[in-house]
């Protein structure tokens, strides 16, 4: 949630989620073909973009989330960075996955903005509120995410030297 900015975003990232269920495509996926991974992203991609725009969000305002979501991913990679190369846990073959798997985020916008059309057409505005109720919870300081409290313990284990920092 901290990574988007707005309702139209979160709506587009649980429709894309949605249709990669309704597709079956992680059904004895295991990340390994690539290519595979490629073409059901871009699929959950647009389909989840229409689904978003019947839903009355407006698919204009969803293009940002493929890169609102890469720049969380570079961020947690980053901090990632502050443990040794030799360090291959399960946080570090996490993100190797997420990488192969999704196609860059240039590609998959360019994809999306061939569907465009589509969507605008299934497009009837409704009332999108300015500051909903999750937008308070994702800024909340008092409960932080999983990507914060790695972040204390990644620097704090690189402050004791247990950990490499770059």
């Amino acid at each position: 949630l901290r990574a988007l900015d707005n309702e139209e975003q979160l709506a587009f990232v649980i429709a894309h989620e949605i249709n990669h269920n309704w597709k079956e495509h992680l059904k004895g996926f295991a990340g390994s073909h690539e290519m595979l991974g490629h073409f059901h992203e871009f699929e959950a991609d647009f389909e989840g973009m229409k689904l978003a725009a019947r839903a009355g969000y407006d698919p204009r305002k969803t293009l940002d989330s493929l890169y609102a979501l890469d720049a969380a991913n570079e961020k947690l990679a980053e901090n990632y960075a502050l443990f040794s190369r030799r360090d291959k846990g399960e946080l570090a073959q996490a993100l190797e996955r997420i990488r192969d798997v999704h196609p860059h985020k240039d590609l998959r916008r360019a994809n999306l903005l061939d569907h465009l059309n589509e969507a605008l057409e299934l497009y009837k505005p409704v009332p999108v509120p300015e500051n909903p109720a999750w937008m308070g919870l994702r800024r909340s300081a008092s409960r932080p995410s999983a990507l914060d409290r790695f972040e204390r313990r990644a620097r704090a284990a690189a402050a004791t030297g247990t950990v490499e920092e770059r």
